[in-house]
């Protein structure tokens, strides 16, 4: 059984392919608390959202149908944790 995320990181990308993944590595690598790790991009055309999904599985990829402000795009998100951290790519 899985455990309960404690901590949400939301990384809002947008282009920037090649520092996401780095970004996705860093946090999967280090040793943590259960964390989830969401994806929100903002209709990248460097394929960004294929590369994160085939090299990092475990984190939650999320394209949205237009660019947009960061806040319009995670606002809505549900997590069951109490601390959620953005990053802003």
């Amino acid at each position: 059984m899985t455990e309960a995320p404690v901590l949400s990181i939301v990384v809002v990308n947008w282009n920037t392919r090649d520092l996401l993944l780095a970004l996705l590595r860093r946090l999967f690598d280090a040793p943590r608390l259960p964390t989830e790790v969401i994806v929100v991009d903002n209709q990248s055309a460097d394929d960004s959202v294929a590369a994160a999904r085939a090299a990092f599985p475990q984190a939650i990829v999320l394209p949205q149908p237009k660019n947009g402000r960061s806040e319009e795009h995670t606002s809505e998100l549900q997590s069951p944790c109490n601390l959620v951290c953005r990053l802003l790519l």
